[in-house]
């Protein structure tokens, strides 16, 4: 369900915005320093692309979004 539909682009372009934000914010003096912490570079984009995914589709399931037409 993650993966398909209108659910992927939606939350792709919120995981990146937030997730460059934390990035920036809780690790950037490590990036800098060239020592970037991976895994919570990964957990800084993977949870809020999880919590965006998780929210359209209990919202799509309780019917407070439309569906997207399909080709």
């Amino acid at each position: 369900m993650f993966l398909r539909g209108v659910t992927l682009p939606t939350a792709t372009r919120i995981a990146l915005l937030v997730g460059t934000w934390l990035s920036l914010m809780n690790q950037g003096r490590l990036i800098v320093d060239g020592h970037p912490p991976w895994v919570k570079l990964a957990l800084n984009y993977l949870t809020p692309f999880t919590v965006a995914s998780l929210g359209y589709l209990a919202a799509r399931r309780r019917g407070n979004v439309e569906q997207a037409p399909t080709a």
